[in-house]
């Protein structure tokens, strides 16, 4: 369970388990062309690094997500994204980790 002291901690290992997965989902039977990501929250911080440099991924929504300039992977090619996020959100607040995309 990610809490906020170890959110860092297991960040990079959620971000791989992320990618193994579309990966494994590219290679089933019938399976074809770039897949969706819906993230939220902590999960949308995990999706954007996910879905960046990953042609796998032809859309991302991120729902009360964001990223943390200078302390994240810069991003890369991002397919299109929807980012839906509260400027009154004082859990992830807009200006720090969302207003920077």
């Amino acid at each position: 369970m990610a809490m906020p002291w170890n959110m860092r901690q297991g960040f990079d290992e959620w971000v791989e388990t992320v990618r193994y997965a579309i990966d494994w989902i590219q290679k089933q039977p019938g399976s074809s062309g770039p897949i969706g990501i819906y993230s939220y929250s902590l999960g949308g911080f995990v999706g954007l690094e996910a879905a960046s440099d990953n042609p796998q991924v032809g859309a991302l929504v991120d729902f009360a997500g964001g990223w943390v300039e200078g302390d994240m992977k810069p991003l890369g090619r991002m397919p299109p994204m929807l980012l839906v996020h509260g400027q009154r959100d004082h859990r992830v607040p807009y200006k720090k980790y969302v207003q920077p995309l």
